[in-house]
């Protein structure tokens, strides 16, 4: 007759006794507990496992209120400053010839024409030349 260590109960049982001493209610018990202490270590794995995620949130989270708040006082330094006051005549497109700006007009598309007819009433008047449409 052959004995066997139940490695749960620690006990020796025989070969042939080995399934009756698995169904028994101390057997059976054990078994139990040992399945909810593994559940409870998991459980308590995953906790922690969230918790420092949410540590990792939280340290994401100050890193970017930071940075906001930096660039809140970067934007406040600077509208102190002087508006800049443009005044659309010294711009270099309106100091061009209306022939000069025809050829420009005439090397791009219908489709960009037609958004530039928008910007000024300048531009809209040049064009509204029959050339460019041809």
């Amino acid at each position: 007759m052959k004995v066997v260590l139940c490695e749960l109960c620690k006990v020796d049982v025989t070969e042939a006794n080995l399934y009756a001493h698995q169904q028994g209610k101390k057997h059976r018990q054990l078994n139990f507990e040992r399945e909810m202490q593994l559940k409870r270590v998991q459980q308590e794995e995953q906790s922690k496992k969230r918790k420092e995620e949410q540590k990792a949130r939280t340290k994401k989270s100050a890193h970017e209120r930071k940075l906001e708040r930096v660039e809140k006082e970067e934007e406040e330094e600077h509208s102190d400053e002087e508006p800049v006051n443009y005044n659309y005549r010294d711009d270099v497109f309106h100091q061009l010839p209306e022939e000069l700006l025809l050829f420009i007009f005439s090397l791009l598309h219908y489709q960009d024409l037609l958004s530039l007819s928008l910007v000024n009433s300048q531009w809209h008047r040049i064009l509204q030349d029959s050339t460019l449409w041809r």
